[in-house]
């Protein structure tokens, strides 16, 4: 007397009507989806995972190699190669000439009073190559058509 339908008249709980409602169309497309996002969901965690170890081995070899001991710049490369993954970011000791006649400014480079320019100089060795060096950030001028002043290379060899 006190079962689920009790009470309602017209309302029958039997294994068939019950069946009927779990294989009717809106409910078989229910299921294929659940099937289909589960396994995705679970995959896209495993993902999110992976992402997560792959930005913290990056940030840690960034760590590492900024607080590492400089080097000689020719021990990580040479002209027209590329640095080896596992050295970049190192802190680098070259001697040289600033060579300001062939100066680079980047724009829109976000600095700590907006947008800017990073000031690129080649660094010319002694024995004729150039490291671009990023000497900083300077303010950009009033409009996208100013040039700003770009702050003097000192005249000396530089280390």
């Amino acid at each position: 007397m006190g079962g689920a339908g009790a009470g309602r008249p017209g309302t029958s709980h039997n294994l068939e009507d019950v069946l009927k409602v779990l294989f009717s169309s809106r409910m078989l497309a229910f299921h294929a989806l659940v099937v289909v996002l589960v396994p995705a969901f679970v995959w896209l965690g495993f993902w999110q995972l992976d992402r997560a170890e792959t930005r913290s081995a990056a940030v840690n070899l960034q760590r590492d190699n900024v607080a590492a001991e400089p080097v000689a710049v020719d021990q990580l490369t040479s002209v027209g190669a590329d640095v080896p993954p596992e050295d970049r970011w190192r802190t680098v000791e070259a001697t040289g000439t600033w060579d300001q006649e062939h100066e680079l400014l980047l724009r829109n480079r976000d600095g700590s009073q907006g947008v800017g320019f990073h000031v690129l100089t080649p660094l010319v060795t002694g024995d004729g190559t150039a490291v671009l060096v990023n000497r900083g950030w300077i303010e950009r001028g009033e409009n996208a058509q100013d040039t700003p002043r770009r702050p003097p290379s000192p005249r000396a060899r530089s280390t």
